[in-house]
């Protein structure tokens, strides 16, 4: 068996003169006989996309999934909130998980609460399989809450959002 990492997270396998590429945790092989490996999920790609609307004491997160699950389902999707700052970017300050399998409809979204109105702050988003969570997303631009803000909250990401590729 041949095992060679591809760049993108997944990884290119060979049996005796027959391939494939891991596109989830099983890679079924079939030629003159019939050859299944089973693969460890590894980490998966940050979720991307992030956009953010201030709200009153609160900021609404949404985001795109990742590219890659990592060859496991994504168990949950966490965004955090920081203040604006050195100091603030060691504690956060507020944060909202959402599980696909229980949020089926809005997992792509969340609103972060418990934050102060005319405080600044920056949020980024990481998703969690079975391996492990994500590396930051990219941070997102400052957003300040206020009493005012909220009217005009960011669209919903399409119905039926394309889910990660596997692997």
């Amino acid at each position: 068996m041949l095992r060679h990492p591809t760049g993108d997270g997944s990884e290119f396998v060979a049996f005796s003169g027959s391939a494939c590429a891991q596109t989830s945790q099983v890679c079924t092989i079939s030629g003159s006989g019939t050859i299944t490996a089973e693969f460890d999920p590894f980490p998966l790609t940050p979720p991307q996309n992030l956009s953010l609307t201030p709200e009153n004491k609160a900021i609404a997160a949404l985001w795109q999934p990742p590219d890659l699950d990592g060859g496991s389902p994504i168990v949950s999707y966490t965004a955090t909130a920081y203040l604006q700052g050195e100091e603030g970017a060691k504690k956060p300050m507020g944060q909202c998980t959402v599980q696909p399998e229980t949020n089926p409809g809005s997992y792509l979204e969340c609103e972060i609460p418990g934050l102060v109105n005319g405080q600044t702050y920056w949020v980024i988003v990481q998703a969690k399989n079975e391996a492990g969570a994500t590396s930051r997303s990219t941070s997102s631009p400052f957003v300040t809450p206020s009493a005012a803000a909220g009217a005009t909250r960011a669209a919903p990401a399409p119905t039926g959002a394309p889910s990660p590729k596997r692997g």
